[in-house]
This record gives structure tokens, sequence and C-alpha cells, in this order.
């Protein structure tokens, strides 16, 4: 990288670091007349299985490591939504496949213990936003976090099933205690884990799904990701904590974005 691409990430950064404090200015904002209750979610389709994935960027999706590990071949479907609900729109906001590009992967990813993973997916070419189709928020400043005891809820495509739902379903979670979560996981969750899950029989089987909470910018309720799914074994979920993550995923997303941009 050139010194004046480098002189304009970094002031990207603290741009985006300091007075934006959201990764993507245009991520969702849900109402109850939106076409899309999950217009981020994304379908991460490889040769031999699915998995879930989160629109962060116009030409980033987030998604975890487990799913993605030494696969090639990957491609993502983006802006699918109840065409039963919105017919008249259903013309007007087709879905998205598109070519991965490349995968980055934490340099520091542990299979054996779920550390560090997330991996980030390059899309081949940036994505105009829709109706349908816009990243869900990532809050860049870490000390500033909302309470995660609030409500959480996350989104998923159901992969485990023989056909993929045809769009995602909401599901709310509940805070597990990280001694909860190590003696159902056999794991032991550190300061970059999130732990929670379900109080029914739903089943935490699906890595890539977003943890989500709704927090309060500028006088509006937006939908912030907090986790990653990881790993999780009957109701049990471990969750790669976004907020221990914020320079990795800045750092790699607004590098590109110069790049392409210039």
């Amino acid at each position: 990288m050139t010194y004046i691409v480098f002189g304009v990430l970094f002031s990207c950064l603290l741009l985006h670091q300091g007075s934006a404090k959201l990764l993507d200015l245009n991520c969702a904002k849900i109402s109850n007349n939106s076409v899309s209750k999950s217009p981020w979610m994304a379908l991460v389709q490889l040769p031999d299985k699915n998995c879930s994935g989160s629109l962060i960027h116009k030409q980033f999706v987030i998604a975890s490591t487990n799913c993605v590990f030494n696969q090639s071949e990957l491609t993502v479907i983006l802006g699918k939504f109840n065409g039963k609900l919105h017919k008249k729109h259903f013309d007007m906001y087709p879905t998205m496949k598109i070519s991965v590009q490349n995968v980055f992967i934490h340099n520091k990813f542990d299979r054996d213990n779920y550390k560090n993973d997330l991996a980030l997916l390059q899309l081949e070419q940036p994505v105009p936003y829709k109706e349908n189709i816009r990243p869900i928020c990532i809050w860049l400043n870490r000390n500033e976090i909302q309470n995660e005891k609030k409500v959480i809820k996350t989104t998923l495509w159901d992969v485990t099933k023989k056909m993929v739902l045809p769009i995602p379903q909401t599901r709310n979670l509940a805070l597990f205690s990280p001694i909860e979560c190590k003696h159902v996981l056999d794991v032991a969750p550190n300061e970059s884990h999130i732990c929670a899950g379900y109080k029914c029989n739903a089943s935490c089987v699906e890595a890539g799904s977003p943890l989500i909470q709704k927090i309060n910018i500028w006088n509006t309720s937006v939908n912030t990701l907090i986790g990653i799914q990881s790993y999780g074994v009957s109701g049990t979920c471990l969750y790669s904590r976004i907020s221990s993550y914020i320079d990795w995923i800045v750092g790699i997303v607004m590098e590109i974005d110069v790049i392409v941009s210039n």
C-alpha cells in the first residue's frame, strides 16, 4: 500500500472511530412498513453446505470461519423477503447472488477453542442498497457499547433442514453465564465470547447467524450486530463478541473501500 493510500485509510479510520460511530451510516433502520425485517441477512452457499452471514458494508459479509475455512467457490445470496406479504414489491426488489472474491480469516483463529472465529467475505462487487438489501449496524466505539442485558435476538435460515427457509426467521434469546456455557459446551468462554441461547427446544446449529441488539442512535432505534455464532450444542450458543474485533473489522473493510474508491 502506498503512503498516500495509507494516509487516506488512516484518516478514514479516525473518522469512523471518532464522529461517525457506525461502520456504515446507511445501516438498517427497520420500521413496521419495511419490506424486509432483516435486510442484512446473507445466505452463504458452499458446494456441500449453507451457512448464515450478515451484510455489514456494501462489499462485505461477516460470517464464521468454521463455516468457510478451507472452502472455495463461495457465493452469497442477499435480499430475500416475504413476497406473500409484499406482493407489489416482489418484482421491484429481486434477490442478488454474488460470488465471494476474497475471504479474510482472523490470523489467531483457534478451531479447538472457538477463539477468534470470524471471517470477512469480500464480495465480487459492491451491492446497491435497496429496501431488501441493507447492512446491519456495527457500533464502533467500544467504550459506549450498550448493556447486553437488554433484549437480544437472532435471525437464521434454519440451514439444517433439507430446504433452506425462503426467508430468515427471528428468534429471541437469553444470555447465559460463562459457567452455564462451559457446562454444556465443554468450552470455557473468554472475554471475546458471548454465551446465549434458548429457553425452549430450539437448537444452536447455524454457524454465522447474528446476535442482534437494538440500540438508540440519534433518537432512532437501530439493529446492531453484537455477535456472530461460532458453535452451539442443543439450545446453548457461543458467539464471537463483535466489540472485541472492531479494529480488525474496520482495518480490512476500510482498506478495501479506499482501494476500490480510488
